[in-house]
């Protein structure tokens, strides 16, 4: 089974329990990009969240790798609602910039790769919408 496959599983058993679909990806890298599948309902809540999630690069969570929702090719800068898929150290998560304190002054993606290599699943300040 593909690295790739077996990590969409972990999202999806774990975390967010949306369907993402990997859209490109590799056999051995992480995929670059991640869909979440509208035919599932189970993602529906009360804030909206993106639809398309980019792999941050030179970051990691625990060795696994780490999706925002700002496309890197836009060269966007960070809004507080940016969206944040990453691997916990337990579990995966689904969140927003907003909700890591840590994160107030980040704006572009070069910091939040630097902030998430710092990044404790217990000891960082943080919280999750699924």
């Amino acid at each position: 089974e593909r690295a790739s496959e077996l990590e969409m599983k972990m999202i999806r058993a774990n975390a967010i329990r949306a369907i993402l679909v990997c859209v490109g990806c590799e056999y051995i890298e992480p995929c670059q990009r991640l869909e979440i599948d509208p035919s599932d309902e189970s993602f529906m809540s009360g804030r909206y969240f993106a639809s398309n999630y980019y792999l941050l690069e030179s970051a990691e969570a625990y060795n696994h790798p780490i999706y925002i929702s700002t496309s890197l090719d836009d060269n966007q800068t960070l809004s507080d609602g940016t969206d944040i898929i990453l691997f916990t150290g337990v579990r995966w998560i689904l969140s927003y910039k907003l909700l890591f304190p840590g994160l107030k002054d980040v704006n572009d993606v070069k910091e939040l790769a630097r902030y998430f290599s710092q990044f404790h699943g217990h000891f960082t300040d943080y919280a999750t919408s699924f």
